[in-house]
């Protein structure tokens, strides 16, 4: 009985964490190449990405640069 109570339990969270929905992936990669203009001098389109994993999902924001912006001490 415990058994098939937690494989329930480990299949709804599975399934409910759902699908990114198109208006989300835009608003969060808007927001990662904003971030990532901060620190980095980027060079083309980022990509974004996420996986469903079996209790977790797996995030991965990728974009290239052509340098590191420093901060400098004043």
């Amino acid at each position: 009985m415990k058994t098939d109570t937690k494989e329930r339990l480990l299949h709804l969270i599975e399934t409910d964490k759902g699908e990114m929905n198109e208006k989300s992936a835009k608003a969060a990669y808007d927001e990662l190449m904003r971030i990532a203009g901060e620190f980095f001098e980027t060079e083309g389109d980022g990509r974004l990405s996420v996986e469903s994993g079996k209790r977790d999902l797996l995030v991965t924001f990728t974009v290239r640069a052509k340098r590191v912006k420093n901060f400098t001490s004043l």
